[in-house]
């Protein structure tokens, strides 16, 4: 990927049998604006929208000041979206499970996961939704994230030659209109299967260095750098 550009992917994410979705950013223009050596000022964007409190009627959250962003993102300070609810999840009663066109059906808690080889990945979240509107300036962060590979996962469950797609499934819930019915659904978002092998792609449950966050899919969420979707969802 050319350092100069600047692609809008994304992937939000939290997780479980879960979604996510971002990309890799990597541009010299996103640290133009911030002061790198000693004396030097940083002086604020001119047209910088106001703040919008009632932004999205609190499905985006921590929305940062374009001034305040570092190229390491703080948990504290880093962006989440809900699409549906924002469930609580009790590590001890939450289990991974992997179903369908498989030979090994399977079912992971915390513990096994943890188990397996560890791998770290830095890179960025951005939301395509993020349009430098006053309700939604700066859905935009970069974290370094850890966890277990998720096509060493699928390997081991033995993928079946007929399936074609990986769906992902989270733990929040709502409702969708379908002509005059509302329809109870989970969020869940779908990969092809030679996309879901890619090596980079991970099921992680620690974000820089802490255990992942309740608001960033604390047990577990997958990391697909260089897949576009518009997913966040609670494992």
């Amino acid at each position: 990927m050319d350092s100069t550009d600047l692609p809008r992917r994304q992937f939000l994410g939290q997780t479980g049998a879960l979604v996510t979705s971002a990309t890799i950013l990597n541009s010299p223009l996103l640290t133009q604006a911030f002061a790198a050596q000693p004396g030097e000022e940083i002086i604020p964007w001119s047209d910088q929208p106001p703040a919008d409190p009632g932004v999205a009627r609190g499905a985006i959250q921590n929305l940062q000041r374009w001034e305040d962003l570092d190229w390491l993102t703080p948990n504290s300070k880093f962006f989440n979206i809900a699409h549906y609810n924002r469930p609580h999840i009790d590590e001890q009663d939450w289990s991974l499970e992997i179903t369908g066109l498989v030979r090994k059906p399977g079912r992971f808690r915390l513990s096994d996961i943890r188990a397996t080889p560890r791998h770290e990945l830095t890179f960025t979240l951005e939301c395509s939704g993020n349009n430098g509107r006053p309700s939604f300036l700066t859905g935009i962060g970069t974290a370094c994230w850890a966890g277990t590979s998720l096509a060493e996962i699928l390997r081991e469950a033995e993928l079946l030659e007929s399936g074609i797609e990986v769906v992902f499934v989270g733990a929040d819930t709502g409702e969708e209109q379908v002509r005059d019915i509302k329809v109870p659904t989970s969020f869940a978002r779908s990969m092809g299967v030679a996309d879901a092998m890619e090596p980079d792609n991970l099921l992680c449950y620690e974000m820089n260095g802490a255990p992942l966050p309740p608001e960033h899919g604390f047990p577990l969420r997958l990391i697909a750098p260089g897949c576009t979707a518009s997913p966040t969802s609670n494992g």
